[in-house]
């Protein structure tokens, strides 16, 4: 039998994200949560007590280079990822943060360890990391996650999707969990979304699935899976994640897989 984790991402986005998140925890449908530090109004939302009790060890970091403000002064001011107003570029061309210089390692290095602090300085127990739009997939910006997962004795790291339709994507991804492996981290043995979990029924190796959703309410106070593709009314309601597993799993979590 496999074991799966149900990861909420976007958790401190907003107050409404927040409910959601919340509500689906509750539910069952989610096993933990990936917080942000970036978004003021969200995150200080998502730090009240009841809710740091509801998720005690089920809580990991979603860094951002791409979402909210920088927490770090250096990165406010570096045009490469922000704006005139020192809050971060929505979206990251393809090639930004796949080659970077030292000096610029250590600047997305250092940012991540603000990120990270903050989590930690409302005494959150942080389990595990994955970023804003995946863009620890990028080579230079996981050599900066990677060290600041040395900085702050995180162990566990999400890993790329290799089942990818291009070539040249499926080597990307392949590299990049070699890498992440190299330095001692700790991973489930596959991460995608609900639509993919079919390419790992017959994998008997693959013994430990991480799936990621974005819970939020749509116009009709549905709680559905919110992908960036479609508005929230065409979006499903999140409970078929748990209903469309097409084996026979046990619910896990970070925390118990990788003590």
């Amino acid at each position: 039998m496999k074991q799966l984790i149900i990861n909420a991402d976007d958790y401190g986005r907003t107050p409404e994200i927040n409910k959601a998140i919340i509500d689906a925890f509750k539910n069952g449908i989610v096993s933990d949560m990936s917080m942000l530090a970036t978004c003021e109004a969200g995150f200080s939302d998502a730090c009240k007590k009841e809710y740091m009790d509801l998720f005690k060890k089920k809580a990991g970091v979603h860094v951002s280079l791409t979402l909210g403000k920088p927490l770090t002064e250096e990165m406010r001011k570096c045009s490469y990822f922000c704006d005139k107003e020192g809050c971060f570029y929505s979206k990251m061309p393809r090639k930004k943060g796949v080659i970077m210089s030292k000096k610029m390692i250590r600047l997305v290095t250092d940012e991540f360890n603000a990120q990270i602090q903050r989590i930690n300085n409302g005494n959150w127990e942080i389990t595990h990391i994955d970023s804003h739009q995946h863009i620890h997939f990028r080579p230079a910006i996981l050599k900066a996650l990677l060290l600041s997962c040395k900085e702050n004795d995180i162990r566990i790291v999400r890993i790329s999707n290799t089942n990818k339709t291009r070539a040249i994507m499926r080597i990307v991804a392949k590299w990049v969990n070699w890498k992440i492996h190299s330095f001692g981290i700790k991973t489930t043995d596959y991460f995608g979304s609900y639509k993919m979990l079919n390419e790992v029924v017959d994998d008997e190796e693959c013994k430990v699935c991480e799936i990621l959703c974005h819970p939020m309410y749509n116009s009709e106070g549905v709680l559905i899976d919110k992908t960036s593709k479609l508005n929230a009314d065409e979006c499903v309601p999140l409970n078929q994640i748990i209903d469309s597993i097409p084996f026979e799993y046990e619910m896990a979590s970070f925390n118990m897989l990788f003590k």
